[in-house]
């Protein structure tokens, strides 16, 4: 000890520290098994029967991207390309064009013509998601992306757009 404090601190070794340090020992003193599960302390092994049972994701998972629309049906995409500006591994373009007037695609003088995601390189920061000014690319909670070809992990426009208009406000970070 300095200067009459304590160096170590040491539990008291009640009844209950000595049976879960035995557990600790027990566990160590087995040989290694490779089919018996790893054994966590505090918690039973799940195994999940997948893909009957879906895993529970975080809250915050990124997933899949997808393209959302309007209440109205229109696109929220206007082509602004910023998601592809801040995208770090350069798995979005955007090409923008001029919104038709007689039948507008999007809310804007803009629309996204060609929207292609590269899975392969994406990287899933979620930068193209905070970027967007009208929240119209979002990762969600789909996590199934494997396929069998390079060609089919680049998600054109058509396969990134919801398919009917979602309102749910867990999406938004806009007020209101």
């Amino acid at each position: 000890s300095r200067g009459g404090e304590k160096m170590w601190c040491v539990p008291e070794l009640d009844e209950a520290y000595i049976a879960c340090m035995e557990d600790v020992l027990e566990t160590y003193e087995r040989p290694y098994d490779p089919a018996q599960p790893m054994i966590c302390f505090d918690e039973k092994p799940v195994t999940l029967q997948y893909p009957e049972q879906q895993p529970d994701l975080p809250a915050r998972h990124r997933g899949r991207h997808v393209l959302r629309r309007h209440e109205n049906g229109l696109e929220k995409c206007v082509g602004c390309e910023l998601c592809a500006l801040v995208c770090p591994a350069k798995a979005i373009f955007v090409e923008g064009a001029e919104n038709p007037p007689d039948s507008p695609i999007s809310i804007g003088e803009r629309y996204a013509k060609t929207y292609t995601v590269n899975m392969i390189r994406c990287i899933f920061c979620g930068f193209c998601t905070e970027a967007c000014p009208t929240e119209a690319i979002q990762l969600k909670a789909i996590f199934e992306l494997a396929d069998y070809t390079r060609e089919s992990m680049i998600y054109t426009k058509e396969t990134l757009l919801d398919a009917e208009p979602v309102v749910d406000p867990s999406d938004s970070w806009l007020p209101g």
